[in-house]
C-alpha cells in the first residue's frame, strides 16, 4: 500500500486459525515500524494500526510495519506517495 505524505492508512491484523476461522486482532497486536520517522504506526488504544506518512521529501521511501502477538508476527511494506 501507499500513503500520501501527511495522510493516514488504517491497517488490519487478521488471525487465521487451524480450524479455518479468522478473527480481527487489530486491537490485540503490538504494532511497530522499522522507520518511524518516515512512516509511523500507532500502538495506542483507539487508534491501533493507523499508519501515517511523516517525513517531508520522503516520497518513494518505504517502511516495514509489523503486527505481533504471542510470538507470531506479520509484516506489510508501506510506501510514501506523492503529496
Amino acid at each position: 500500500p501507499t500513503i500520501p505524505l501527511g495522510r493516514t492508512l488504517p491497517l488490519t491484523a487478521t488471525g487465521r486459525f487451524s480450524d479455518n476461522t479468522s478473527q480481527d486482532l487489530t486491537s490485540a497486536v503490538t504494532w511497530s515500524s522499522n522507520a518511524s520517522a518516515t512512516i509511523s504506526v500507532s500502538d495506542t488504544a483507539g487508534s491501533k494500526g493507523v499508519a501515517k506518512a511523516e517525513l517531508p521529501g520522503s516520497a518513494g521511501s518505504t517502511a516495514t510495519i509489523t503486527a505481533s502477538l504471542e510470538g507470531v508476527s506479520g509484516d506489510a511494506i508501506i510506501t510514501v506517495g506523492m503529496e
